[in-house]
């Protein structure tokens, strides 16, 4: 059960496990370093290697579409001019080599066919890098013409965003190795070669552009970790939520054989419709006095059946008086739950439904809860099954025991009586017969009627009943003639064992046990894991990445229900995708549901720090692109002492929770004693939950990357109008630094 998976579980925790667990629970799952580890620990690691190879490949296939159009685009719009004929074929030449090789690159059929093609994915970039270079050098070379690289931000960023690479570590080497290449054209032809001719390097323009293409690195690469710790915390969340599936599908697997132990399945479900409708009625009137309570439970729905061709048995247990006074508690106990428990596996074997047993007294039923032709041999047989082993029982512990059997056919009124503390039963003539049939009976024999000899088709030999029973009133009120069954005429094999046992997982269980043997084994601690395993696998194979495949599927599924009139099968994960789609606007980026939207932008952002160092880091690296591209005014270098007073006490604000935690050495997090320290953790740590003041420090770092770059135009803007052109500067300068500063705020956004 799953209990003991849970108190399995506990018993095998250590003191490590512990300190892990509640340092992943305190801060550290958000930490990229301990969300590997609890991947591996979980062994969620090849999770979620094979989701990532689905996703980049997925993320490909748009860098491609995106680039076609790109080059599409630029192409058309350079057709007017005669001169950039040679510059088309280079585009479109390359374009299309570069876009063969990615494509086969990660294509299921060449991985399988061929080892180490998905290497080639680094040639793919490489020709992109090298069509961009190369028109601005044909340029350079044959007419003297400097033309910045197109292509070069877009390349160096789709390193980092769409291609395919196991880990960080290959995009990061690429991306340098390309930022080195343009940094050698740069060096060496656009900055160096004039219109006429000459060389004359200008060598601030060389810089900024190391520094943007090392700002463009790094936010490719915060990018990448941050894509990364979202999608493992995901994954671990996820697993979580299938390990408290599975134990809750136990808890509701061990209540509903619970019940069925005691009510048979047609009952329990009709229980259950009414249990839920007086539930959604409860819900729906709100004040109710406690009379109305009282009646309705007084008035409660009697949940009575009928069946009419049933066998019922009667056993009772011979000598119990003088077992309850010669053993003590314990052994008596321990005997009959003994006895009852193999009655209750032989019922269970030959389809025969046990109702109850009081003290010594052990009735069941056939043909109720599950279909049984047979259902008076299977009364018969379960009766000279319970002769053998109260037989067995006697001789093993040496005691006085016996059993008498009665079985009698016809039929019962079934159902569950009872306000509060409910009980199962049967009731008729027949059920008395049945009990009348057992007390005038013989002990270690089977006391049977001619209605249930009729049914027997001579599989059984017998003899004349009790005298005990030709004087019995009700017996002769009913006219019923008894019989002693003696044996068996022939052996065959159980005819109900295989559907039997096919009826019973059905009806006991809606998760495949049919006994709590089988429950304890199937939600056992190994058992339970692999389970959860084994989920996590068919997750990371069938969670839809292919937006595109999963629009057409919901598209096609609305076009069958407006042309035939129903919905075409949908797998779960189409229908998750569809009800996203219904429920989120692409237009906004939001949900249609505000309350959901509020919920989802209350939500903590523990990655706030780390977006605010990178914005700080990528602000230093465009205040640096404008010093060297023009000479700045008073008024700039004010701007920028206080934006950065501003920035750095937002760094300190944001960061003291991380460092104060990384300081102590405790398990746990305490929080500061003084004054100060406790304002400043509290600063920290509601800047990342209150949604207010998140908002407010994204609108300021961008409120000051717009300063820089307004007051750095107006200045220039002025200045060319008193015709100083020598302070002209790049038309990068002023673009660039709102490129760089929108990608990590993009990304904490």
């Amino acid at each position: 059960m799953y209990s003991n998976y849970e108190k399995s579980r506990k018993l095998s925790v250590t003191a490590g496990t512990i300190l892990d667990d509640v340092t992943f629970q305190f801060g550290g799952k958000f930490e990229l370093n301990v969300l590997r580890e609890q991947c591996k620990k979980l062994d969620v690691e090849k999770v979620y290697n094979t989701y990532m190879k689905r996703l980049r490949r997925n993320q490909l296939y748009t860098f491609l579409a995106v680039l076609v159009v790109i080059t599409t685009i630029y192409c058309l719009m350079l057709m007017p001019f005669k001169k950039a004929t040679i510059d088309i074929c280079i585009y479109i030449g390359f374009t299309f080599a570069a876009v063969v090789i990615l494509f086969f690159s990660v294509w299921k059929k060449s991985i399988a066919k061929i080892t180490g093609i998905s290497h080639i994915k680094f040639l793919g970039v490489l020709l992109l890098s090298m069509m961009d270079i190369a028109v601005p050098v044909l340029h350079a070379v044959n007419q003297y013409d400097t033309t910045i690289p197109l292509y070069y931000s877009f390349i160096i960023s789709s390193i980092y965003i769409f291609m395919p690479f196991s880990n960080n570590v290959f995009p990061l080497m690429l991306g340098i190795v390309v930022s080195v290449a343009y940094f050698i054209m740069f060096h060496l032809v656009i900055y160096r070669i004039n219109i006429d001719g000459n060389e004359n390097f200008e060598e601030e323009k060389v810089i900024s552009e190391v520094i943007f293409m090392s700002a463009i690195n790094l936010l490719g690469l915060f990018f990448r970790l941050l894509c990364e710790l979202a999608i493992r915390r995901t994954f671990i969340d996820k697993r979580q939520c299938v390990e408290e599936d599975l134990l809750l599908q136990a808890a509701k697997t061990q209540e509903k054989i619970l019940l069925l132990s005691m009510i048979p399945a047609q009952i329990a479900d009709k229980i259950e419709e009414d249990i839920m409708l007086r539930l959604s009625r409860s819900t729906t009137v709100r004040r109710r006095s406690i009379y109305a309570r009282e009646s309705e439970l007084l008035h409660r729905k009697l949940f009575i059946e009928t069946h009419n061709d049933v066998t019922i048995l009667y056993a009772d247990m011979v000598n119990y008086t003088k077992l309850t006074t010669t053993l003590d508690v314990k052994t008596l106990v321990e005997t009959l739950h003994d006895l009852y428990v193999k009655f209750d596996d032989a019922a269970l074997e030959l389809d025969v439904l046990r109702i109850q047993f009081l003290g010594d007294c052990y009735y069941c039923v056939a043909n109720v809860s599950i279909p049984n032709e047979e259902h008076a041999a299977s009364c018969v047989k379960l009766g000279l099954r319970m002769i053998k082993e109260i037989h067995r029982e006697r001789d093993a512990r040496h005691l006085e025991m016996d059993i008498r059997v009665g079985v009698h056919s016809g039929s019962v009124f079934t159902g569950v009586i009872g306000a509060k503390k409910w009980k199962f039963d049967i009731y008729s003539k027949d059920v008395e017969i049945a009990n009348r049939l057992e007390s005038t009976g013989v002990p270690g024999r089977v006391h049977i009627s001619d209605d249930t000899l009729e049914l027997l088709n001579n599989q059984f030999k017998y003899e004349q009943g009790t005298e005990k029973a030709l004087t019995d009133k009700l017996l002769q009120l009913h006219s019923v003639k008894t019989f002693l069954i003696v044996s068996m005429t022939e052996t065959r094999p159980v005819a109900s064992s295989a559907s039997g046992l096919i009826n019973k997982l059905s009806l006991l269980r809606s998760s495949s046990m049919s006994s709590f043997q089988d429950l304890k084994s199937v939600y056992s601690v190994d058992v339970i894991q692999k389970m959860v395993n084994l989920e996590m696998r068919r997750e990371s194979i069938t969670i839809p990445v292919e937006t595109l495949q999963s629009y057409i599927s919901i598209s096609i599924s609305r076009l069958h229900r407006i042309f035939f009139g129903k919905t075409q099968h949908l797998s779960r994960f189409e229908r998750e995708e569809h009800n996203f789609r219904v429920n989120f606007s692409w237009l906004f980026m939001c949900f249609k549901n505000w309350r959901w939207e509020h919920n989802y932008l209350i939500q903590p952002d523990v990655q706030l720090k780390y977006s605010v160092l990178v914005s700080y880091i990528v602000m230093l690296s465009t205040i640096a692109i404008q010093t060297i591209t023009a000479p700045q005014s008073i008024l700039f270098w004010i701007l920028v002492l206080v934006g950065n007073i501003c920035m750095l006490l937002i760094l300190c604000l944001v960061w003291y929770k991380r460092i104060w935690e990384m300081c102590r050495k405790e398990w746990f997090h305490i929080r500061p004693r003084n004054k100060f320290g406790r304002w400043m953790y509290w600063v920290s740590e509601a800047s990342q939950k209150e949604l207010s003041i998140r908002i407010s420090i994204y609108l300021g770092i961008l409120a000051l990357q717009l300063c820089y770059t307004l007051i750095n135009m107006i200045v220039i803007a002025s200045k060319l109008r008193t015709r100083r052109s020598k302070c002209c500067f790049l038309m990068m300068a002023p673009k660039t630094p709102c490129a760089l500063i929108r990608g990590p705020l993009l990304s904490a956004l």
